[in-house]
């Protein structure tokens, strides 16, 4: 049975903490978790570009000189787009660059990245992340013995002091359990869970670690 290390606020190991089998084991397709990313970063994107058309851009519809009998090209309208100021051809315009995932296609590229972070021994289960008030050296600290270049913290329920300590510390990354994500995982190089936020992940696996896989 795997572990990974359980360590307190100064980052020294202080127990092991056992993971199931099933988790250990679970394979990453990274083939789903790539398309896990692309869905996130497409759906962070506004979609608001907006250009005139012709027949949006404001100008007088009269024609701008007789159609013949001038010696110049012929004219229909000021906004054509061969024209300054005039409308854009197949210019960009508002819309949602939502891609479709799936709820089992998500959860297995969570748990997935999330085992193989495991059996990379980038993960780490720290007893609370209880703080009497708030440190920024203290999460600045832990990060630099833990050797990880960015970090990525997870709590269950309310932490307003260690979230405190942590926003300004580069690099670093304070969330919710119920708010982590693909994205999350992938976008950092190590983890720090609360111990009762790991047995919470572990519960949630259990209940839709069959339908994930």
């Amino acid at each position: 049975m795997a572990t990974i290390a359980k360590i307190n606020l100064a980052g020294e190991q202080t127990g092991d903490v056992s993971v199931s089998d099933a988790l250990a084991s679970f394979p990453c397709n990274h083939t789903v978790v790539h398309a896990a990313i692309v869905a996130h970063r497409a759906a962070q994107r506004r979609g608001t570009a907006s250009t005139l058309t012709k027949g949006t851009v404001d100008a007088t519809g009269r024609k701008p000189w007789p159609q013949k009998g001038t010696g110049r090209a012929r004219a229909g309208y000021r906004s054509s787009p061969l024209w300054r100021k005039g409308g854009v051809v197949f210019g960009p315009q508002p819309r949602s660059y939502d891609k479709k995932i799936n709820r089992k296609e998500r959860r297995t590229a969570f748990y997935g990245l999330l085992a193989e972070r495991i059996r990379t021994g980038v993960v780490r289960v720290i007893e609370s992340w209880q703080m009497e008030t708030p440190k920024t050296k203290t999460i600045a600290a832990l990060r630099t013995t833990l050797g990880m270049r960015s970090m990525l913290c997870l709590a269950s329920g309310e932490c307003t002091t260690a979230l405190k300590s942590a926003r300004n510390v580069p690099d670093v990354t304070f969330l919710d359990v119920n708010a982590v994500g693909v994205y999350e995982l992938a976008t950092h190089t190590g983890l720090v869970i609360a111990l009762d936020a790991w047995q919470r992940l572990e519960e949630r696996f259990s209940a839709a670690g069959a339908d994930a896989t």
